[in-house]
């Protein structure tokens, strides 16, 4: 467990057959005015989730992940710079 779980498709992204229409479930905690909690929930395998933000100076505890069918991940974004707004953060799978 020192690592995270690897993934093999025995062929290229771009040739696998995939749901491109499958999108996260997100939802979105206000923890304090620069600092907002997603937790996101896939659907199906979701290839390359991110998180985009129109601010520069936002960090983001994780960002462009494959998640498994089922999975649950919780997502950390504190802007130290600026207010955060839930408004501002779109999450997509490619």
């Amino acid at each position: 467990d020192a690592f995270p779980a690897n993934r093999l498709f025995f062929a290229p992204i771009k040739d696998l057959v995939r749901d491109k229409a499958a999108q996260p479930r997100a939802e979105f905690r206000q923890i304090a005015p620069n600092e907002v909690e997603v937790v996101l929930e896939a659907p199906a395998y979701l290839y390359f989730v991110q998180m985009l933000l129109s601010s520069e100076t936002a960090i983001v505890s994780d960002n462009y992940f494959d998640m498994a069918a089922g999975e649950r991940r919780t997502i950390r974004i504190v802007d130290p710079a600026r207010p955060l707004r839930v408004e501002d953060i779109v999450v997509r799978s490619c």
